[in-house]
C-alpha cells in the first residue's frame, strides 16, 4: 500500500496512505539506512549540512526543490486520489513549510524496513446505501450531494460492470 499510495473506498475516512505514513525506516541501495518522514524547511537545511549519506540525499532533495518547484507546481496533475507513480509534489515545501516525500516510491528508490503509521478511528456503526442512476451527467451533482453527509466510503460502478454481472459474464 505504501509503494503505490493506495487508498480504496474508505479514503474519505482515512485519506490516502501518504496521509497516514509518519515515518519510514529505509534501506538504500548502498546498504545505508535512515529514517525519513515529514521534514520542515529548517530540518531540511540541517540535514543538508549534516554530511554523510543522509546529507547527500537531503542536498539532492533541496536541489530538486530549488530547480523544479515552479515546474512541478505548474505542470504536475492535481489529482486528489493519485495512487501510482511518483508524488513529486510531495517533495515541495507546503504552506506549513513541510515536505513529506515518503510514500509512493514504487520500491525503486529504497526498501522499507520499518513504518510508523497514524491510526484512524473506525466508526462502530455503519450503514450501506446503494443508489442507481441512469445518466452520467448527473453523477457529479449526486456525489456532491452525498459528500455533504460525510460518508466514510464511496464507490461508483460503470453500467457495463453491472450488466456483465447480471448476465453472468466473466470478461
Amino acid at each position: 500500500m505504501i509503494g503505490n499510495n493506495s487508498c480504496g473506498t474508505h479514503s474519505l475516512l482515512g485519506g490516502k496512505t501518504v496521509d497516514n505514513v509518519e515515518e519510514l525506516r529505509i534501506l538504500l541501495y548502498d546498504g545505508s539506512q535512515m529514517t525519513v518522514g515529514a521534514t520542515s524547511g529548517m530540518e531540511l537545511r540541517s540535514h543538508h549540512f549534516s554530511g554523510g549519506r543522509p546529507g547527500e540525499i537531503y542536498s539532492k532533495l533541496r536541489r530538486i526543490q530549488g530547480h523544479y518547484a515552479d515546474l512541478i507546481r505548474a505542470r504536475f496533475p492535481q489529482i486528489p486520489r493519485r495512487v501510482s507513480g511518483y508524488n513529486l509534489d510531495e517533495l515541495l515545501l507546503k504552506e506549513d513549510s513541510t515536505s513529506r516525500a515518503r510514500s509512493s516510491e514504487q520500491r525503486y528508490l529504497c526498501n522499507r524496513t520499518g513504518t510508523k503509521l497514524k491510526l484512524i478511528h473506525s466508526p462502530q456503526h455503519r450503514a450501506l446505501v446503494g443508489l442507481g442512476i441512469e445518466m452520467r451527467s448527473s453523477q457529479p451533482i449526486m456525489f456532491q450531494n452525498i459528500l455533504q453527509f460525510r460518508p466514510i466510503g464511496l464507490e461508483g460502478f460503470e453500467g457495463s460492470i453491472m450488466t456483465g454481472s447480471r448476465e453472468g459474464s466473466t470478461d
